[in-house]
């Protein structure tokens, strides 16, 4: 779980540990890759699914190196290779990019880029620094030093609109996410809202979990909010309180499922409308991961939750992330070993979700306890470890 608070209140959640570090000019803000994992393979994760190279990444003297080609051509480039001048040249949109093996320097449009790392070539393919990846194209790109394990988010599609679909009530969220014109292409898939491919690995999975979610959703109603306790829960938005009840009356029980729900956005002054509206789209996403029959399989992402079953907490986190998506809300995910939640921007804040409680999440904690981001918000400012010490 991730560690957060709400103003005048206790902390309600204790963070699980994990070493993350985000990249940045020399790829490591507190933590250094050693000498010693010279010639360790490490993993690649691309829009959160764990992606399979014929030459894998790898951490050689120190440097991050990642495939170009591989990685590029996911991301929507084309790249071209000269082989007679060990040259690699990659167009996306209106960008060109140029990387010479051996050279300390690579041009993006032009303008020389000092590399902390030179290419090499392995095996018979061009390995780049990690950092060049967001320099060359404007992904969001990460270290976890623990698991030596690279993770990508594509960047937002450039002139592109993005967000809430027909489906969403007009309620403002608090979000950036405003409606859009057209499709977003993430790597290999064209998405509705923002960077989001919910870890999906084809066009086809993301289609299909967006079918689960629009239908989910079809039903949206405010007589949801609370479920049984619906009148409760509206009671305890004007203000009555559980201990005017005895205990064991429906009002008691109903009045102390909001408490434990939604005190924390009452409490923050989040609008009533926009309380019930992410009250209900949260539940949305707890009845879909309902049917989640064998976590321990670890699936990752919201197609191994929705169809197959067998999505982990990863899995279940990018499904919350899809339903919130489609509603008009902003969300990331935030993971530590073996966990990861979804956040939701609420009234211009991040709350975590879990198990029907929204509590409001304190960045900078969570990134000193070890969490590091799994995926980047749907769209505006990616979430950067650096930002917050």
């Amino acid at each position: 779980m991730l560690s957060n608070f709400a103003s005048g209140s206790v902390q309600k959640r204790v963070a699980l540990a994990l070493s993350a570090v985000l990249i940045g000019s020399t790829f490591t803000y507190g933590t250094s890759v050693s000498a010693a994992q010279s010639s360790l393979e490490a993993n690649v994760v691309l829009e959160g699914k764990v992606q399979s190279f014929d030459q894998p990444a790898v951490v050689k003297n120190g440097a991050i190196l990642v495939p170009l080609k591989a990685i590029f051509e996911k991301l929507g480039a084309t790249v071209i290779w000269d082989q007679s001048t060990q040259t690699a040249v990659a167009t996306k949109g209106s960008r060109t990019i140029k990387i010479t093996v051996g050279s300390p320097t690579a041009y993006i449009n032009g303008k020389v880029t000092k590399l902390s790392a030179k290419a090499e070539s392995i095996n018979g393919r061009v390995l780049v620094p990690l950092r060049f990846v967001s320099e060359a194209l404007g992904a969001s790109v990460s270290w976890n030093a623990s698991t030596l394990t690279a993770s990508i988010e594509s960047p937002l599609e450039e002139n592109t609109l993005i967000g809430a679909t027909t489906i969403s009530s007009s309620i403002n969220t608090g979000s950036a996410v405003s409606n859009p014109t057209k499709g977003t292409r993430v790597g290999d898939i064209t998405v509705r809202y923002g960077r989001h491919t919910y870890a999906s690995a084809n066009q086809k999975e993301y289609d299909a979990v967006m079918k689960k979610v629009d239908e989910a959703l079809a039903g949206y109603n405010e007589s949801q909010f609370g479920g049984k306790y619906n009148a409760q829960f509206l009671r305890y938005l004007e203000g009555e309180r559980k201990t005017s009840f005895a205990k064991g009356t429906d009002d008691y029980l109903g009045l102390h499922l909001a408490e434990g729900a939604i005190a924390e956005l009452v409490e923050d002054g989040v609008p009533r409308d926009l309380i019930i509206k992410a009250s209900i789209v949260g539940e949305v996403g707890t009845k879909l991961i309902q049917g989640n029959s064998d976590p321990e399989a670890g699936g990752k992402s919201a197609y191994d939750t929705l169809y197959e079953a067998s999505g982990d907490c990863d899995a279940n986190a990018q499904v919350y992330s899809a339903v919130f998506d489609a509603m008009g809300f902003n969300t990331a995910i935030m993971a530590s070993t073996g966990h990861a939640n979804v956040m939701v921007q609420i009234n211009g804040d991040w709350w975590d979700f879990v198990s029907g409680h929204f509590a409001k999440v304190d960045l900078k904690f969570a990134f000193g306890k070890g969490f590091h981001m799994l995926s980047q918000p749907t769209t505006g400012p990616i979430i950067r470890k650096l930002d917050y010490k």
